[in-house]
């Protein structure tokens, strides 16, 4: 689950913005929308108010984004990071866009940042903070040459590996370090939990002009979803739908 995401220079995004799941001390009706995990009380459900045309659906395609970046890696060396930066200000047209976010994982609080452009990821960094330790610990740090274009990773204490480093090989400019380990024939449990979260958890957006119904019955037809759950689901709905 998400405890927040943080997002700088991205669309209509110009200075750092903070989204934050993580509730108040507040106890009213938590038993609706609050979750507890290894200490952490988590919002289900985070309303963004505001204006028309103020920036609401551009916080939410930093998901999304992020979510490319982690499980769609480039094919080619060539290929750029499509995305837009903020373009009202001159000054920032050429500034990296930064993304932060602290997610749970595995019974493990996760930082993740990166620093990147259309280009290539100048700087990405991974921290863990198991439940119950007392402070986090550095799993991976990536940087990027800018002139040559080469990524290096310096990896954490606890995950330096012969396996780890072999992602190296397959870290070109424009993919993620998770990007590299879906491209790469190695046997990380505690990177496929991550990227496995981002894959399972982290949903595609949903807006009043998504399409549904293909990804549905796909997903019946995969058995990833219970048809019969779908049914209970349209009967509680009472739309008159039998079956």
């Amino acid at each position: 689950m998400f405890l927040d995401i943080a997002v700088e220079n991205f669309r209509s995004i110009k200075e750092l913005q903070t989204l934050s799941f993580e509730a108040d001390n507040s106890r009213h009706l938590d038993e609706y929308f609050v979750m507890e995990a290894g200490g952490y009380r988590v919002l289900k459900m985070v309303p963004i108010l505001g204006a028309n045309a103020s920036g609401k659906s551009n916080v939410l395609e930093v998901f999304p984004f992020l979510r490319e970046l982690v499980l769609r890696p480039k094919n080619s060396k060539s290929e750029p990071i499509k995305y837009d930066r903020f373009a009202l200000d001159a000054a920032w047209k050429n500034r990296d866009t930064i993304i932060e976010t602290n997610f749970i994982c595995d019974e493990k609080r996760y930082y993740y940042r990166l620093e990147l452009n259309n280009t290539f990821v100048r700087n990405e960094q991974l921290r863990c903070q198991p439940f119950g330790a007392k402070k986090d610990h550095a799993v991976f740090e990536r940087t990027t040459d800018e002139s040559s274009l080469v990524s290096a990773i310096k990896w954490g204490e606890k995950y330096a590996s012969a396996e780890a480093r072999k992602l190296q090989l397959n870290l070109t400019h424009n993919v993620t370090v998770f990007g590299s380990f879906q491209r790469s024939n190695v046997a990380l449990a505690w990177m496929k939990a991550v990227v496995d979260w981002f894959d399972e958890y982290m949903m595609p957006n949903v807006s009043p002009h998504t399409d549904l119904t293909e990804y549905t019955t796909r997903k019946i037809a995969s058995a990833d979803i219970d048809k019969a759950q779908v049914v209970d689901l349209l009967h509680k709905a009472d739309v008159g739908v039998d079956g």
